[in-house]
């Protein structure tokens, strides 16, 4: 049997969409909680060509959400047991895993070899980098966060719907200082919204479905809600990023 007969049982699928899939090029920038469930989520499906970024080691506080890894796995490079895991769990698949921290000098380079960038990073200012250079790259950027049992998905597409700087909700300075603390995230909530993005990735590379864009997607898992929030958008202030409009949108409310 085939390994993917149960993909190609789906109307929205079949023979010519798992070809699609095999054919795609994503790009996975951090393997940590996030990044690992979109992963294993992608070589599941089937997709061909894989590249993931990161230059952390893996430390026992990763163990609790980050399932990938495990008691064997600490100290070393996520990337690289990440890779393993691919090769052995699908040697179908493509992998190239980029031990390295983003930055100017090097991400274009990177990215140019893809056509869907995957964000599973958790500081402000990977963050801003990706944001910046997938819209001077013309690049779809599919971004999740997480916090606490909470988590947000949006679908980026250059120009045409509100990249990640647009949102004035976006407390900078508080997402800074934040970078240094460590914060509190469980298996159930990185592997919520993880899903979500990996099926952002089967939309895009299939041309079906409806994508989260435009406004973001908040997810509470305490509480067993998704919300879409109502956008408003300014007549005056432009983004300095993409040139759209800038956004904001209500705050979600328990």
């Amino acid at each position: 049997m085939d390994r993917y007969d149960r993909n190609k049982l789906l109307d929205f699928i079949g023979e010519s969409g798992q070809e699609k899939i095999s054919s795609a090029r994503v790009l996975i920038l951090g393997v940590g909680g996030v990044g690992t469930n979109v992963l294993m989520n992608l070589a599941a499906l089937g997709v061909g060509h894989i590249g993931i970024v990161d230059y952390d080691t893996v430390n026992i506080t990763n163990l609790n959400r980050q399932i990938l890894y495990d008691m064997n796995s600490i100290g070393k490079y996520k990337v690289e047991i990440a890779k393993d895991w691919v090769i052995k769990f699908n040697p179908d698949i493509d992998i190239e895993a980029y031990c390295l921290k983003l930055d100017s000098d090097n991400c274009e380079e990177i990215f140019k070899n893809y056509d869907i960038l995957v964000d599973a990073f958790d500081s402000h200012s990977s963050v801003d980098l990706i944001n910046r250079v997938s819209v001077k790259m013309n690049k779809i950027l599919i971004h999740a966060a997480v916090s606490k049992a909470k988590g947000v998905i949006m679908t980026t597409i250059p120009f045409e719907t509100p990249c990640l700087r647009c949102f004035l909700n976006i407390n900078e300075e508080e997402e800074k200082e934040n970078e240094t603390k460590p914060s509190g995230a469980i298996s159930p909530t990185v592997s919520m919204v993880a899903s979500f993005q990996a099926f952002e990735v089967l939309k895009l590379i299939l041309n079906q479905g409806v994508l989260i864009k435009k406004e973001p997607l908040i997810i509470d898992g305490l509480l067993g809600v998704a919300i879409r929030p109502k956008i408003y958008i300014s007549e005056k202030q432009f983004c300095p990023v993409c040139g759209l409009p800038l956004h904001s949108f209500e705050a979600f409310e328990e």
